[in-house]
């Protein structure tokens, strides 16, 4: 999921203010914390295995119902 951040420079606005109004739409649209959820999650294979068997347990005791 792609998130666009647009900031235009108004006349007369300096690129210091510029900068922190973007850094301020960043934060407010929390693309750093998503962007760091995706990339920071890792299972290993053993982990990946034992929640697929989780699930597939789940849903077979789910069936019996």
């Amino acid at each position: 999921m792609a998130i666009n951040v647009e900031v235009r420079l108004s006349e007369g606005m300096s690129q210091e203010k510029l900068l922190k109004k973007f850094l301020k739409k960043v934060k407010n649209e929390n693309v750093i914390r998503e962007y760091l959820d995706k990339t920071s999650f890792y299972l290993s294979p053993s982990e990946k295995r034992r929640a697929k068997e989780r699930k597939n347990k789940f849903l077979r005791q789910k069936k019996q119902w």
